[in-house]
């Protein structure tokens, strides 16, 4: 069965009186779908193949190691944040607006992106010795791994082949990594390497990929260099990029200041075993995932040709989601003990508490990418900035008040509640958001009836 025939079959299971009625006839539709199940098909591999390398890692590195390894990380992935410069979907958008100017666009996102990799390096370094003062060996660690920022200035190359709806140079070079540096993970543990070797794994692989990348970039022939920046340009980038650089960094914040702060207050053991659960739960994310961004293009068609359509698809695939995320959450919750003691092993043990919790931040992630959907289709971008920054404010909040309290279990409850006040909670203060509030609680019912406008199911 080919890509395109599954395509069809998973669009008649999720959309199945939208799927053939917009699909058909629409190549480009077609096109931009396929284009997702490349995209997605990285995802959900990387993910699940990723549990089972970090299980091994962590098995190998103990609660401690793995916690300073995963402290690195985010830190590394804290700053990298500000290095990306929340550019993706201006680039993409600007490429497809103006491909004359390709080579001004390209060359000075590139340079910008590589100054503000260097920014974020030293920030991370900085705010590592801030955090841990005299720990040289923690501050080594996160200058290995947030050096990788440097090679993912050249994503530049990806958001290219996004714009030329070509996914499938960008899955192969970055697949070929992962499976490279995947190989050389337990090689490493086989010959007792020490940590620094491993924090030099996960920047190893970023290197690979954008060096795969930047072959076959040139390959297709398209080089383009930093000497075609232009001041205009970077000037606009900047002006253009500056509330999702906020939204992105208040992104992260959310998702990963738990570690940061286990780390100041718990230790490394406490990242360790906060990490090993939240890793378990995360790779789950790829459904939902990969149900929204193969169903988005029908979405947004949707949305431009009937809103009553619109809204009643919107909420059959939001209602899908959720209640697979409740039958998984409860899944982990009732096995988690044994779940973390396959994988981890004994020393993990108390990593079982915060995956039961943790695990029901699957079905607010669900709603999430189907709010993002929303929100785009509807024109609201900064409201994603604002949700972000609310849940990263409640996270941090929180995660004062429980951290001290109920350790990583503590964390646990700190991440949920975030995630309800930026994916649920904030929705009711903001009226023109409220019928997205009224989709998601209605997604909760079984009846699969709703009526536009109505708000009820």
């Amino acid at each position: 069965m080919s890509v395109d025939q599954r395509l069809r079959g998973f669009m008649r299971a999720l959309l199945p009186e939208a799927a053939t009625r917009v699909i058909r006839g629409r190549p480009l539709l077609r096109r931009l779908l396929g284009n997702g199940v490349w995209r997605v098909g990285d995802s959900v591999f990387r993910m699940g193949a990723g549990v089972f390398v970090n299980a091994y890692v962590a098995r190998y590195l103990s609660p401690p190691g793995f916690g300073l390894l995963n402290f690195a990380a985010a830190m590394a992935t804290l700053f990298t944040a500000i290095a990306q410069f929340g550019m993706q979907n201006v680039l993409v958008r600007e490429l497809i607006r103006r491909p004359e100017a390709r080579a001004t666009i390209v060359g000075s996102a590139l340079i910008l992106r590589v100054v503000a990799g260097v920014a974020s390096i030293a920030l991370a370094v900085g705010a590592t010795e801030l955090l841990r003062p005299g720990d040289h060996r923690a501050a080594v660690i996160v200058l290995i791994v947030a050096a990788i920022a440097l090679p993912r200035a050249w994503d530049v190359i990806d958001y290219d082949y996004q714009a030329r709806i070509e996914a499938r140079p960008v899955v192969i070079a970055r697949n070929v990594s992962f499976v490279a540096f995947a190989l050389t993970r337990p090689l490493l543990v086989l010959v007792h390497a020490p940590l620094a070797a491993f924090a030099f794994a996960l920047t190893g692989e970023g290197v690979l990929a954008t060096i795969l990348l930047l072959r076959r970039w040139r390959t297709d022939g398209m080089t383009v260099g930093m000497s075609a920046a232009r001041w205009v340009e970077l000037r606009d980038l900047v002006a253009t990029s500056w509330p999702l650089v906020i939204a992105g960094l208040s992104m992260v914040v959310y998702m990963r200041i738990d570690q940061i702060m286990l780390a100041a207050m718990m230790g490394d053991a406490g990242v360790g075993l906060f990490s090993a659960a939240v890793k378990v739960s995360e790779a789950l994310y790829f459904l939902p995932m990969a149900a929204i961004a193969t169903v988005a293009p029908v979405l947004t068609d949707l949305h431009r040709r009937s809103s009553a359509e619109y809204e009643r698809q919107m909420l059959q695939v939001m209602r899908i989601l959720v209640w697979t995320a409740l039958a998984v959450a409860a899944i982990f919750a009732i096995f988690s003990r044994l779940i973390i003691l396959i994988l981890y092993g004994p020393a993990y043990a108390p990593a079982a508490a915060v995956l039961s919790i943790h695990a029901w931040i699957g079905v607010l992630v669900s709603l999430d990418y189907c709010n993002n959907q929303w929100l785009i289709n509807e024109g609201y971008l900064k409201f994603n900035m604002y949700q972000t920054l609310a849940g990263a404010a409640v996270n941090i909040a929180l995660n004062l008040v429980l951290i001290p309290r109920l350790g990583i279990i503590g964390a646990a409850l700190a991440s949920c509640a975030g995630q309800l006040a930026a994916v649920i909670l904030l929705k009711a203060l903001v009226p023109k958001t409220r019928r997205l509030l009224r989709l998601q609680l209605a997604a909760f019912a079984l009846p699969l009836r709703f009526e536009h406008g109505s708000g009820t199911a």
